[in-house]
């Protein structure tokens, strides 16, 4: 083998890692501010901070995501008292409309029908409205609790 490689006039490669490290102590020697120890020393230092900064991103996205979790858990519910809130709008314009109604009576008693008849509905229709308005004050509260009002 050793002579196919000088027919070729190739060298023989030495693999001995003494001999290398002899030639790259020799190279730190000759090329000014070249330290190979310090640089892998920075090296180590620079792919920690790397490794340190891409840990402190994930646990970023992930509490950002959390956060988004957090915030639409209760999106069911807030469209259903949504839908619910524009019935009771669709309803009170209803009663609204009818009320207007009594300025067409013929006299006071299909009148005061007519009123008694929206007042029954109204009542009704209050335990949606109590309910509603509880659902948007206990809103209000959260959000302040949350994102409290500053007096500047």
């Amino acid at each position: 083998m050793d002579d196919l490689i000088k027919n070729m006039g190739l060298k023989k490669i030495d693999f001995d890692l003494t001999k290398q490290l002899e030639v790259l102590q020799k190279q730190q020697n000759l090329i000014p501010g070249l330290n190979i120890h310090n640089n892998t020393k920075q090296i180590e230092d620079a792919i920690r901070v790397k490794h340190k900064r891409e840990e402190e991103y994930k646990n970023d996205v992930l509490e950002a995501l959390r956060g988004i979790q957090k915030n639409t858990a209760n999106l069911t519910e807030i469209v259903f008292l949504l839908k619910e809130g524009n019935v009771v709008k669709e309803e009170l314009y209803e009663l609204f409309i009818e009320l207007f109604t009594i300025l067409k009576a013929s006299n006071e008693k299909e009148a005061n029908n007519i009123y008694r008849k929206v007042m029954n509905n109204l009542t009704q229709l209050e335990t949606d409205v109590n309910t509603i308005n509880a659902f948007s004050n206990w809103g209000l509260i959260l959000k302040n609790l949350m994102f409290p009002v500053t007096m500047s």
